[in-house]
């Protein structure tokens, strides 16, 4: 995915996102989308995905509430 960013292949980085949240049986936020509007909002959104600052947040909000 990493390598997908630096070459800004959309696609490939779809590919791989989608793969994993259907391995999951998740469904891919909405904030995804984004990344097609231009290169700057793609390279920001998937380096803030690959460093973790985007997640499942109703996971995160479950697990805080315990």
């Amino acid at each position: 995915m990493l390598n997908a960013v630096k070459t800004v292949n959309r696609s490939l980085f779809m590919d791989i996102l989608l793969k994993n949240y259907s391995g999951l049986d998740k469904q891919v936020p909405k904030i995804f989308l984004r990344i097609f509007d231009n290169d700057d909002n793609f390279r920001t959104i998937a380096y803030a995905y690959l460093t973790g600052l985007i997640g499942d947040t109703k996971e995160d909000d479950k697990e805080s509430a315990k």
